[in-house]
């Protein structure tokens, strides 16, 4: 498997977003939930390959959760 560059993972992650929005306003459930794990996982890859972002993503949810 490729590893993708920051640029393709952003809009992979953004084109996903997108998706994923316009399944739930048209109330495609099914299609939402697949898109939502889909993005979540390119969240991870995304938080995986920059340890700093991975570190700051994390004390902003710390920090939220106060």
């Amino acid at each position: 498997m490729k590893n993708k560059t920051a640029e393709e993972l952003e809009s992979d992650i953004k084109r996903t977003a997108n998706d994923l929005e316009r399944a739930v306003q048209t109330e495609d459930y099914k299609a939402a939930s697949l898109l939502k794990q889909h993005l979540d996982q390119l969240e991870l890859e995304r938080l995986n390959s920059n340890p700093l972002l991975f570190l700051q993503t994390q004390l902003q949810n710390a920090v939220k959760e106060e």
